[in-house]
């Protein structure tokens, strides 16, 4: 107990101690001169910390006229940060992040601003500068991203720039602005990226900020106008000078793939660019390209995506050998199932020229959320030329050139390429069909209901008297062949159940029919192969003859082959099962080649000057309300708020600027996802400064 008290009374001791140099100290701090209080800020910016007892008394700092603060900038050159390069796994990342652009503005900004600015001396500045050279570089790779020289001229083009296009405000009926009532809120990055081109980049800061007041619409050009030199344009081929390379990433789903080309999205003359886009900040030269792997899921990666900005239009460039077609997942459903393997599908999508149309920075609140494009866009943006959404309807349009029937053999070939549908008669079908005197009532049934649909149903038609009115002409002529085919059906039906009255019999014959299937669809596909040998030999880009269509199509139709299956009715009645016969000939499985003959390569050909004859008028008069059709109202844009489909736009001044949207378009076959959107947003600095490499990307679905 003694020694603890002990111990106490001496830890006081100490306390009052230090309590007594600590008040003596302030004492003497406060007596310091005005040359003295002047000098503090010089000796905090000293290398090295002094022993406070034998500091000389510094001289007072030298006038902020004789020192001004952007020396530091203009006199120490220091050598720049270098960044990580696109492409690096995580793993071959440095453990020390580079900032990007705005983060060194933001530095600069506070150096710039300290009260009062004084020089560094000159042995500090030594001291720095050897630092800096001494410090470990991070690894580079090299950088695919290019961007515009310094001071060079803006390329000359065949013509003056195009002024883009202008809508005006939405009219009295559309909803009213209400950007003053939206709420601010500040925008979090989806991810920097991470990686830059070796060096600096000699470009003017920008703000960290911008008001934008106009945003531009990508439309696309019906019908594409040739008489122009190249502008902008949405897939196809990207033209880009010799030196510049095809860009290529990591796909995050497929590392153990390395590298591969991404797809070309689109390209954009800049010297097109209204003044006020991004708050006038940005290219107004060359041409902006984008690329973008659109096979992985990570919609927020930055290796998905490339943006590249040059000088020069170039040379139209052909894709690298190893791009993947555009759509590499099961056809089965897809729009490329005229094409007899995944392999055949293109690399490149087909090409569509653009109109940069101006329209007003506007959101509307609709009663749920704030949305950017009114209601039926397509229709003001193509000046009330009409536009349609769905499946095209071109019944009764045949294949127009050699091309189109090569895409009706490909799409026969895949069917028979694909394994029948299993046939045989389950076992409750089974019991139904050994009832007593149940295969015998089959017939009797079904020529009953035939009877009623003669009568009371669409058949009646046929035996109404003259006079009968246009529609109802129209109706008998339609209706007689379908009754006719019914009939035939009964009277196969009758035979076959003679030849087979119990439900052994048919469910033996049922087996047996699949496996002539199969026979079938092999010998078929021979024969068809040997068909296709003789359309690929031909020049496939040239008009097809109606004859020659008339040919082929009779081959189609006359290879047929039928089976005979049991399906149900209704489970809960007295007639559950009947017996039905399946007719199949090879044109019932062009489906898919007879639409693509017409749909897919009328819009192919509408963009090549030289093709777009083969289209016939009627064809293209009704598609083209197709191709102005807005895939869910959300177009192509650059600049302005964004369509979000997850996320709302923001009031007030900007800190990250729209770069591109790619919305889903069903006229180019682009679904993201479930029918997302792309967007590609960038910080007014980066942006000034060329920074491309620096933007990000973000992938929105419904």
């Amino acid at each position: 107990m003694n020694t603890a008290l002990i111990v106490g009374v001496a830890a006081l001791l100490l306390m009052l101690f230090i309590g007594f140099l600590f008040v003596r100290s302030r004492k003497s701090s406060a007596a310091q001169s005005p040359a003295d209080v002047a000098a503090e800020p010089q000796r905090r910016r000293s290398v090295g910390p002094a022993p406070i007892a034998t500091a000389p008394e510094l001289e007072p700092a030298p006038a902020l006229a004789t020192a001004p603060a952007p020396a530091l900038l203009d006199d120490v050159a220091l050598e720049p940060r270098r960044r990580i390069a696109i492409g690096l796994s995580p793993i071959d990342a440095p453990s020390i992040a580079a900032p990007d652009a705005d983060e060194e503005d933001e530095a600069v900004d506070e150096e710039l601003t300290q009260e009062p600015p004084f020089a560094e001396p000159a042995e500090v500045i030594s001291q720095q500068r050897d630092a800096v050279a001494a410090f470990p570089a991070p690894r580079q790779a090299e950088s695919p991203i290019v961007t515009a020289a310094p001071n060079v001229e803006p390329p000359v083009l065949d013509e003056a720039p195009a002024p883009p296009l202008a809508l005006a405000p939405a009219d009295g009926d559309e909803p009213p602005s209400i950007l003053s009532q939206l709420k601010t809120k500040k925008k979090s990055a989806p991810g920097a990226l991470a990686g830059a081109s070796e060096g600096s980049v000699s470009a003017p800061m920008g703000p960290s900020e911008v008001e934008e007041i106009i945003s531009l619409v990508l439309a696309r050009q019906i019908p594409p106008r040739f008489d122009e030199a190249p502008r902008s344009w949405l897939g196809g081929l990207p033209m880009m000078p010799d030196d510049v390379e095809w860009p290529r990433s990591v796909a995050p789903e497929r590392l153990d793939e390395g590298e591969v080309p991404l797809h070309f999205i689109a390209q954009i003359a800049c010297a097109d660019y209204p003044e006020d886009l991004w708050g006038g900040v940005g290219p107004r030269s060359g041409w902006l390209l984008l690329f973008l792997n659109p096979h992985d899921s990570q919609g927020d990666d930055p290796r998905l995506f490339r943006v590249i900005h040059t000088a020069d239009l170039g040379t139209e460039r052909q894709p690298p050998e190893d791009l993947r077609p555009v759509e590499s997942d099961d056809i089965g459903e897809s729009e490329y199932r005229h094409f007899a393997t995944p392999d055949a599908i293109p690399s490149t999508w087909r090409r569509w020229p653009v109109d940069l149309v101006t329209v007003p920075n506007e959101a509307h609140d609709n009663g749920y959320r704030m949305i950017v494009t009114p209601k039926d866009f397509a229709t003001k943006l193509y000046d009330g030329a009409p536009n349609a959404s769905g499946t095209p309807d071109v019944a009764g349009a045949e294949p127009f050139s050699w091309r189109g029937a090569l895409y009706v053999v490909d799409a026969v070939l895949r069917e028979l390429g694909q394994p029948a549908s299993a046939s045989q008669v389950a076992p409750a079908q089974r019991d139904a069909l050994d009832n007593p005197g149940y295969v015998a009532s089959i017939v009797p049934e079904l020529r009953g209901r035939e009877q009623v649909w003669l009568s009371e149903g669409e058949g009646a038609i046929l035996s109404k008297e003259e006079p009968l009115r246009e529609r109802e002409r129209e109706l008998r002529d339609r209706i007689a062949p379908i009754a006719e085919d019914r009939r035939a059906q009964l009277d196969r039906l009758a035979a076959f159940i003679v030849e087979h009255p119990t439900g052994a019999a048919i469910a033996k014959r049922i087996a047996s029919d699949a496996r002539t299937e199969n026979e079938w669809r092999a010998a078929a596909a021979e024969r068809l192969a040997t068909i296709r040998a003789q359309i690929a030999d031909r020049s496939l880009d040239t008009a097809l003859d109606t004859a020659d269509w008339a040919a082929l199509r009779g081959v189609l139709e006359g290879d047929r082959h039928s089976r005979w299956t049991v399906e149900w009715t209704s489970r809960n009645s007295d007639f559950p099962v009947m017996i039905v016969e399946q007719r199949t000939s090879l044109l019932d499985l062009a489906g898919a080649g007879l639409k693509a003959a017409v749909v897919e390569l009328a819009a192919d050909y509408q963009g090549d000057p030289d093709l777009q004859h083969l289209v016939p008028p009627a064809v293209r008069e009704a598609l083209e309300p197709h191709w102005r059709n807005l895939t869910d109202n959300r177009p192509h844009r650059i600049g302005g708020f964004h369509d979000g489909l997850q996320s709302e736009p923001e009031d007030g001044p900007q800190a990250e600027v729209l770069l591109f949207q790619i919305a889903s378009d069903e006229a180019m076959h682009w679904m993201w996802g479930d029918g997302g959107a792309y967007f590609f947003f960038i910080s007014p600095r980066n942006l000034a400064a060329g920074r491309f490499d620096l933007a990000e990307i973000r992938l929105e679905q419904p």
